[in-house]
């Protein structure tokens, strides 16, 4: 057999109507909450739009300070890059002006390099 509804206990209909006349108490302040809650979205928009115009702001500055760094990396990598070929260059002709001076110096270097030719696959 199957049961029907329960009929409550006269405690829990009490319970019930404390609860909705709390509840009715309570309504204006909850429609004057709702009413707060509503009016602030209506500035959502506006907010997401100033977010959105804030963040493109940021960006732009961000690629503008990103290309300044790009350049002078780049002009710092060549400046050092130029200063080492310099260094080499002047290095050669140093290495050059030696084996000119020193007698014996041509004659070893040509022997050196038949050796490291002979040893190269």
């Amino acid at each position: 057999m199957t049961q029907g509804p329960r009929v409550p206990r006269p405690d829990e209909v009490w319970q019930w109507a404390m609860a909705v006349a709390e509840e009715a108490r309570r309504a204006p302040d909850t429609v004057r909450s709702a009413r707060g809650v509503l009016s602030e979205l209506t500035r959502l928009p506006e907010q997401i739009d100033q977010l959105v115009a804030a963040l493109d702001r940021t960006v732009e500055s961000l690629d503008r300070s990103l290309a300044e760094l790009s350049e002078t990396v780049a002009g710092g990598m060549n400046d050092r890059i130029g200063h080492v070929d310099d260094m080499v260059s002047d290095m050669r002709n140093t290495l050059t002006s030696l084996i000119g001076a020193i007698p014996v110096a041509r004659r070893a270097l040509q022997t050196s390099r038949a050796g490291l030719e002979v040893d190269s696959p």
